[in-house]
């Protein structure tokens, strides 16, 4: 799998989330990855989970997320497996000058220096390359020795409407396709509560909505299912959701919804 994401790091601007990709469409690619990165931050913001203290960002590939959050994060520490990933990341994050970053090779599952004052984790397209134990025990060990209350945002590629699920292996590539909810149940089980999850239909639909504030917000919890009408006939697409581990009454426990 390791030769697998070495590839992909040769190949800067394309998100990855299937091999399938069309990489030969570069434009397509970089108008989703652009909408992607201001939905996730606008999510963020009306979460209020920012702006963060200490933003962990685990498998960043190419560092496009910690980069997008720099301006709203006091310290940045982006950690990704791929040697050629973790290259451009690094030379990405230097280019915005922010002062407390460090960008490392490390293997995700492996990876244990979590810094206590880490209250936000970005998990994107990493999870679904994990077995229910990893994911389990990434949670435990983020909620362990992250800080108190910290949230994860998650976004992943997930099986919907009754879609395959299983294990996907061809090559040297293997991940693991699970409904939205089957991820939600594990880290339940880990002491996380959760947000309802989002798709890639409520994505252009709070975009367009988001400069008219709470208004639009408001009309976005109305126009979502409409939107989401469009996916009945899709088996699997992108979904984002928050975790947090916190008591129920302590600060922050909530999650908008």
């Amino acid at each position: 799998m390791s030769e697998f994401w070495e590839e992909r790091g040769k190949l800067p601007g394309i998100l990855s989330v299937e091999p399938s990709a069309v990489e030969a469409d570069r434009p397509k690619e970089e108008r989703f990855r652009r909408r992607l990165l201001a939905w996730t931050a606008m999510l963020m913001h009306s979460a209020e989970l920012l702006p963060a203290r200490h933003l962990l960002d685990l498998g960043c590939g190419f560092g496009d997320v910690s980069v997008h959050l720099a301006p709203h994060c006091a310290r940045i520490t982006a950690i990704d497996g791929s040697s050629s990933m973790i290259a451009q990341a690094r030379a990405m994050l230097a280019a915005t000058a922010h002062p407390d970053w460090r960008a490392e090779q490390a293997d995700l599952l492996g990876f244990t220096d979590i810094a206590g004052d880490v209250d936000l984790v970005y998990l994107g397209a990493v999870c679904m390359y994990l077995s229910d134990d990893d994911y389990a025990a990434l949670l435990v060990r983020i909620a362990v020795n992250a800080a108190p209350g910290v949230a994860i945002v998650q976004r992943d590629y997930v099986a919907m409407n009754g879609g395959w699920t299983g294990i996907n292996e061809r090559g040297n590539y293997k991940s693991y396709r699970r409904r939205a909810q089957d991820y939600i149940a594990i880290a339940e089980r880990a002491g996380f509560t959760s947000s309802l999850p989002r798709y890639s239909s409520d994505m252009d639909i709070e975009l367009a909505l988001r400069f008219l504030g709470p208004v639009g917000r408001g009309l976005a919890t109305v126009v979502r299912p409409i939107g989401r009408l469009a996916l009945r006939g899709k088996q699997a697409g992108s979904s984002t959701f928050f975790l947090r581990h916190a008591p129920a009454d302590g600060p922050g426990a909530s999650i908008q919804r």
